[in-house]
């Protein structure tokens, strides 16, 4: 598989514009230069030139929706404390992430970044696709096996209206 292989299969499964082509050429050759090769006796070439393992847990999907943490200097009280971006890289300056601001359209390069790899965004309506939520791990006091599934309870602090009908569940969440 050719460099320009690597880069069209990632524009392609983001459904990035392909004005991105350089933005994919630079990721494939980052990430190609942190696998191991046959050349320099199974070391990567990032090893090779710097003599220090490479850390892979930075690797993020090219195109994916993230939210670039905003530093209180730079919001007020009410504003949000985030924006949406897309990432298209590694800072080569700094640590951090070179992002595309959805909303100025800016390149911002940042470090406090939360990734929503599975997501992608829409150029034509200009909305977030495809983005998948996983559910919270169940907590200690669902694993209750005394816990009647059939009857739910009214949480606590909650107002109970002792004339109100009841309605049970049609079917119960499993257990994870």
């Amino acid at each position: 598989m050719t460099i320009c292989d690597m880069a069209r299969t990632m524009i392609n499964e983001k459904g990035l514009l392909k004005t991105f082509w350089v933005v994919a050429v630079d990721i494939t050759i980052y990430i190609l230069n942190r696998c191991p090769t046959k050349l320099v006796r199974n070391k990567t070439p990032y090893e090779t030139w710097t003599e220090l393992k490479p850390s892979l847990s930075h690797f993020k999907v090219l195109g994916c929706i993230c939210y670039a943490h905003l530093p209180v200097v730079k919001r007020t009280k009410f504003d949000e404390k985030s924006e949406k971006c897309i990432f298209i890289g590694y800072s080569s300056d700094t640590k951090g992430y070179r992002l595309l601001n959805l909303n100025t359209n800016k390149l911002i390069f940042i470090r406090d970044v939360i990734f929503h790899e599975s997501a992608t965004w829409d150029w034509k309506e200009k909305e977030v696709h495809n983005l998948s939520f996983d559910p919270p791990p169940a907590s200690n006091h669902e694993e209750n096996d005394d816990h009647n599934e059939s009857t739910p309870s009214t949480p606590r602090g909650g107002i109970s209206n002792a004339n109100s009908e009841s309605s049970s569940p049609e079917s119960p969440l499993p257990k994870m």
